[in-house]
């Protein structure tokens, strides 16, 4: 017969037991939530989100088409459809029995251009066989020797070729099959037919090699617009919903912490997983890494982790539950310390025109190994219906709008070093600087990075892409409204 004061002591040491395994739990719950053995996925409920694809996001930032005799166009509308047109053709023409794939110049490259044209030009690069994979094209693993490709063309200057051109390495390729492909003829013959705003080689107006292409006349067909965030960010209740999905069941031992300027910080344990709500109605999210080295991704692989991440924390839908006009505007391979993931920056249409950030960008998403590391969201809403802007004196010119403010551009470069100094006794190439490094001209909207009289205010602007920065200009008189250094988004 057991002893009662064994019986206590068996009670004393269970108890004892139980409140150290307690003091572990606790600790385990809030040192370890993030890493990669107790994951947010593993504590949340499942659901079904709208995640658009990866082949949905991607899309080429601007499609030229040449008709020859120097006269070009850039597709404003039906970019997607194209652009699925194109890889439709890119896949026929691969299965022809033999392609071949040759190194060419530049100078080559760019002699064919000059010829009926369709070229795909994207502002990142991408990999060229996990793209061709992700269309599932034909040959794609022959295509090997090109390791990224952020332009891809035809010309009926050679028919029986489709061209590559990998900025990342500065390489130009071209794909030989032994029978031309019609699919791209029939692009060029369709954007002709339905009529086009014609475009000119930088070159053609400023006397300089630069094959980028630019319209001569800039009819502003945009007016300011008031807009909304996405989130009242003086709504309590709006806020904590956004935020729930972030820390999932534990929600309760997140601390809320409300700044002085309207700043309002959401942080689990020690600082493990922060969202911060912004006043203009932004939000940025931070996790600690688990330190796992394993699960690589591939672009692809990283850019679908990125997609449902976002599906799950605030959606991709409009207000009115529609697909938002978005796609990757800038993608970038991040390895550090033994780390390798992207860093993903998505734009974004209202009513099809372009939305420019002179402070960020829509949505920015970092995935490392797998895990969503960073994530930014300033989504925005047009109110009230679009007014037919004011007619405001002459149309501008692109010649014009960059002659009356190169000075202004060659400033803003050379302080970022992106052009040389103006030595003393040589003279002044600031314009020929910048005229070589424009990459492209077209209208938007612009969202303020600055609180203020705009604040809520959309303005019209021509954005000018100048090397890695995008300069804003008011579409009546031409005046400089900002810009965008997009190194450092």
């Amino acid at each position: 017969m057991v002893s009662p004061q064994n019986v206590e002591r068996a009670k004393n040491i269970l108890i004892v037991v139980l409140f150290l395994t307690t003091i572990l739990l606790l600790y385990l719950l809030w040192e370890n939530l993030t890493m990669q053995t107790f994951r947010l996925s593993d504590i949340m409920p499942d659901e079904d989100y709208e995640t658009p694809a990866a082949r949905e996001v991607t899309v080429p930032s601007d499609i030229v088409v040449s008709f020859g005799a120097g006269v070009y166009t850039v597709v404003e509308e039906e970019e997607r459809e194209i652009w699925e047109a194109f890889m439709a053709a890119l896949d026929s023409f691969g299965r022809a029995s033999d392609v071949l794939l040759e190194e060419i110049t530049r100078a080559q490259y760019e002699e064919v251009m000059g010829y009926r044209s369709v070229f795909c030009d994207f502002s990142y690069s991408l990999p060229f066989v996990e793209l061709c994979q992700l269309y599932g094209l034909s040959n794609a693993r022959n295509y090997s020797q090109v390791a990224f490709v952020d332009q891809l063309g035809y010309s009926a200057g050679s028919p029986e070729s489709v061209f590559l051109h990998d900025g990342e390495n500065e390489k130009y390729y071209r794909l030989v099959s032994d029978q031309s492909e019609q699919g791209f003829e029939s692009i060029i013959s369709q954007v002709e037919r339905e009529g086009y705003v014609p475009y000119y080689q930088a070159g053609t107006y400023f006397g300089i090699v630069n094959t980028a292409v630019l319209p001569v006349t800039l009819t502003g067909t945009l007016a300011e617009r008031d807009f909304v965030p996405e989130i009242d960010p003086t709504d309590r209740s709006q806020l904590q919903a956004f935020a729930e999905p972030f820390f999932g069941e534990s929600f309760d031992f997140v601390r809320r912490i409300e700044e002085s300027k309207g700043t309002v910080v959401y942080m689990y344990g020690y600082g493990q997983r922060v969202l911060t709500a912004y006043p203009d109605g932004g939000f940025e999210y931070r996790e600690e890494e688990s330190g796992e080295t394993s699960g690589v991704q591939s672009y692809f692989e990283a850019l679908e982790t990125a997609l449902e991440f976002v599906a799950a924390h605030g959606s991709w839908e409009t207000e009115d539950g529609e697909f938002l006009e978005v796609c990757v505007q800038e993608a970038y391979e991040l390895s550090a310390e033994g780390r390798r993931g992207y860093r993903f920056l998505f734009g974004m249409k209202l009513e099809g025109e372009p939305l420019y950030y002179e402070n960020g960008a829509a949505i920015i998403v970092e995935v490392s190994h797998g895990q969503v590391v960073y994530y930014k969201r300033d989504l925005i809403f047009l109110e009230g219906e679009a007014e037919v802007p004011e007619e405001e004196g002459e149309d501008l010119s692109a010649a014009n709008l960059v002659a009356q403010n190169y000075e202004y551009m060659a400033g803003v470069l050379r302080e970022k070093g992106l052009i040389p100094e103006v030595e003393e006794g040589s003279g002044d190439t600031s314009f020929e600087a910048v005229a070589e490094l424009i990459h492209s001209l077209e209208e938007g909207y612009l969202r303020p990075g600055s609180e203020g009289e705009e604040a809520g205010l959309l303005q019209p602007v021509w954005a000018l892409s100048v090397g890695e920065l995008d300069f804003y200009f008011d579409p009546a008189g031409g005046q400089p409204l900002g810009y965008t250094d997009k190194s450092e988004l």
